[in-house]
């Protein structure tokens, strides 16, 4: 067994492990990340931050850097079935997924906080501490936190009465094109809507398509054709779908 019983144990090196751990290292704590995967998550297309969280990025010391690898659109465009409804002023910073995490990580770095990869959490003991990995390592630590994702096998088995996640009806197409927009672009039409934004200077698209279906799609890493998703979005004009792969 390793002892790190002066640390805070975070399992999952996601957004939300990271950001915990630049968190508590900012207030002088111990702490150690062990995430499953061989390292940082490459997976995950677009994502938006609303000025509420704007405030947190600057006292994680992380604003100024991902906003050198994001975008910061100055309006959102909504229209119904390719006719525009309305144009807004908006204050967003859009990024990419994986360089938001690539920021996180290397800030919890610089504060001096340990990570450890191929760590996946196989059980615990809530009342020593003690976390075990299916690669045979224990680990004694002060305090621990499940961040471990939406299927967190932790929150399944320690908290129980919280349910397995319920499928929605809705299954979403997500990825990243090049295009020469500069808006947020939200378009609804038929039991879906489409939404496409800029994560980065340099054209860089984020595309999400959402669409009411029957099937459960019970991973966000499952693949599609593009020929299956021209005919779950066969309402929208081609600009709508237009992103260069």
């Amino acid at each position: 067994m390793k002892d790190y019983s002066s640390y805070v144990g975070i399992v999952g090196g996601g957004i939300a492990g990271l950001t915990a751990g630049c968190a508590l290292r900012l207030q002088g704590i111990k702490t150690v990340v062990f995430e499953r995967s061989e390292k940082t998550s490459e997976y995950g297309a677009g994502i938006s931050i609303s000025p509420n969280g704007f405030g947190l990025l600057e006292k994680l010391g992380i604003k100024d850097s991902l906003m050198n690898e994001s975008f910061s659109p100055s309006r959102v465009v909504m229209s119904h079935l390719n006719k525009e409804i309305i144009a807004m002023e908006t204050e967003v910073i859009t990024a990419s997924r994986q360089n938001l995490i690539k920021v996180i990580h290397q800030r919890y770095l610089e504060l001096g906080g340990e990570v450890f990869f191929n760590h996946e959490c196989s059980s615990l003991d809530q009342g020593a501490c003690e976390i075990k990995f299916s690669n045979d390592e224990t680990y004694k630590v002060v305090h621990i936190l499940a961040c471990d994702g939406i299927k967190s096998p932790i929150r399944q088995k320690h908290f129980p009465s919280t349910g397995a996640p319920i499928y929605s009806g809705y299954s979403a197409w997500r990825g990243i094109g090049i295009s020469n927009s500069k808006d947020i672009q939200f378009n609804l039409g038929p039991g879906s809507h489409v939404v496409n934004y800029p994560i980065d200077n340099s054209g860089r698209t984020s595309f999400v398509g959402i669409v009411k279906t029957e099937e459960n799609g019970d991973s966000w890493k499952m693949k599609g054709t593009k020929e299956e998703l021209l005919e779950d979005f066969e309402a929208y004009d081609e600009e709508t779908l237009s992103l260069d792969q």
